[in-house]
C-alpha cells in the first residue's frame, strides 16, 4: 500500500470519518457482546464504510456513487492500488446485514445468519488491518484518537474478546457461548426469525450460513438452524 502525506481540511475531513468509525466500533462492540447481534452488526457495517471513506478522502477517491457499500468501497480502493488485505466474504456479508434495518423491504426468499462471536472477531481483525495504516499528528505530536483514547484507557468495551488487539485468543473466544439469529422470508411474505444460544463456534465458513433452512420433505414445516443451539439444561 503506498505511503499518503496530507495536511490541511483533507486531513481535517479523513480524522472525523475515523473518529465517526471509531465511536460506531465501540458501539457495536458492545452491541454484539450483549446480545444484540443483527444491531451490532449492522453498526459494524457503518464502522468499515467510515473508515473506508476515510481512507478514500486521504486518497482522494470519489465515492459518493457507490453509497454505503463496503465492498464497493474496498473495490474503489484495490483499484487505486490500495489493498488493505480485508476479507472480502466478510465485507459482503456486512452489506447484507446492513438491509436487515428495514424488514419489510426483505424480499421472499431472503434468509441469512448472523453469529455474535464470528462477527466480532472478524469486526476486530478488520478494524485493525484498516486502523494501522493511519498516523495523525498535530504541531509535530502524535493526536490521539477516540480509539487510541479508549486502548490507553483500557476499556473493557474495547479490549473484551478483542483477539485483535488484547490477549484473548480466536479459539478460546470460540470456545465460549455466543448469540446467534436466523431469518428467513418465505414465499408469501411471512418472515420466520430465530434467536438462539450457541454453546462454541464449530467449522469454518460462518459468514455464507443459510438462516433457517427448510429440512428436504417436510414440505417447508420444518426448518434447520444455521449453529446447533446449546443444549437446554
Amino acid at each position: 500500500m503506498p505511503t499518503i502525506t496530507s495536511s490541511g481540511q483533507r486531513s481535517i475531513d479523513t480524522l472525523h470519518w475515523v473518529g465517526w468509525a471509531d465511536q460506531d466500533y465501540i458501539a457495536a462492540r458492545v452491541l454484539l457482546l450483549t446480545g444484540l447481534v443483527v444491531q451490532g452488526t449492522a453498526l459494524a457495517c457503518t464502522a468499515i464504510e467510515k473508515y473506508l471513506k476515510g481512507v478514500c478522502t486521504l486518497s482522494q477517491i470519489r465515492y459518493r456513487s457507490v453509497g454505503h457499500d463496503v465492498s464497493r468501497l474496498n473495490g474503489l480502493l484495490i483499484r487505486q492500488t490500495i489493498s488493505l488485505g480485508l476479507d472480502v466474504r466478510f465485507l459482503r456479508f456486512l452489506d447484507k446485514a446492513y438491509g436487515l434495518r428495514y424488514p419489510d423491504e426483505l424480499r421472499p426468499g431472503f434468509n441469512f445468519a448472523l453469529n455474535s462471536t464470528a462477527t466480532l472477531a472478524e469486526l476486530d481483525l478488520t478494524v485493525q488491518r484498516i486502523r494501522r495504516g493511519f498516523k495523525f499528528t498535530k504541531d509535530g505530536s502524535a493526536a490521539t484518537t477516540k480509539l487510541e483514547a479508549a486502548l490507553k484507557a483500557r476499556s473493557a468495551e474495547l479490549l473484551t474478546k478483542n483477539c485483535a488487539i488484547s490477549d484473548s485468543a480466536k479459539e478460546a473466544i470460540f470456545a465460549q457461548p455466543s448469540w446467534s439469529y436466523d431469518v428467513r422470508v418465505l414465499q408469501n411474505g411471512v418472515i420466520m426469525e430465530a434467536f438462539y444460544v450457541v454453546e462454541r463456534l464449530l467449522g469454518a465458513d460462518h459468514f455464507n450460513r443459510k438462516g433457517l433452512a427448510p429440512v428436504d420433505g417436510s414440505e417447508g414445516k420444518q426448518f434447520i438452524l444455521a449453529w446447533p443451539p446449546k443444549p437446554e439444561i
